[in-house]
């Protein structure tokens, strides 16, 4: 059975491109990366990308949820609007405290593309560091901008492309381990290592 066939549908290459982008940022970082779940279609969530989180390691986790979204954003460019997409490459999603807040429009607005997950696990560790408004706005700057930093260079995207291609590969490989009742499905934390390292 292949991957592809125990999913019982296709990945959206937007998802793909988002859950390399935590991936390939949480690799550059440092971070202990744990691999590439996705899960089966009618499911809450269709893929997450995991890694092993380490105290009073904020920033490098913040940037790594911020990368998901500027990666999606960079490469399936149609599957955003327009002014958030424009918002998420320039590094300005948190520009005042009301943007902080539940209600904000652009809560709702990354709410709708699905990256609302993302934006609280950023803003909740930006809150660790300080909880005032102003630093936490302060923090999740900074980090955004490194993200987009860390992207513009041409060798970023084509990491993040090439896991990618990877991923699809795989997708479409025969895994004799699928005829068992596997509860899980992982693109392997080995695998990703592997093809990270060929393309740095």
């Amino acid at each position: 059975m292949k991957p592809i066939e125990w999913l019982t549908g296709d990945v959206a290459d937007e998802i793909i491109f988002h859950e390399a982008g935590h991936f390939v940022m949480g690799m550059l970082l440092g971070i202990e990366e744990a691999g590439i779940q996705f899960f089966r279609a009618g499911s809450c969530d269709s893929a997450r990308s995991h890694y092993t989180a380490e105290a009073n390691d904020q920033p490098r986790r913040i940037q790594r949820s911020l990368a998901g979204m500027y990666s999606q954003a960079l490469t399936c460019p149609s599957s955003i609007d327009d002014e958030l997409r424009s918002l998420i490459l320039k590094g300005a999603l948190f520009e005042r405290e009301e943007d902080l807040k539940g209600t904000a429009v652009i809560q709702r607005r990354l709410k709708e593309h699905g990256f609302l997950g993302d934006t609280i696990i950023a803003m909740d560790l930006a809150a660790e560091i300080s909880p005032k408004p102003e630093d936490i706005l302060r923090v999740l700057r900074r980090c955004h901008s490194y993200v987009c930093d860390a992207f513009e260079p041409t060798r970023v995207a084509h990491i993040v492309r090439g896991v990618h291609q990877d991923i699809r590969l795989w997708l479409e490989e025969d895994d004799d381990w699928l005829a068992f009742d596997v509860r899980m499905l992982f693109y392997s934390i080995p695998r990703a290592t592997k093809t990270f390292r060929k393309l740095v």
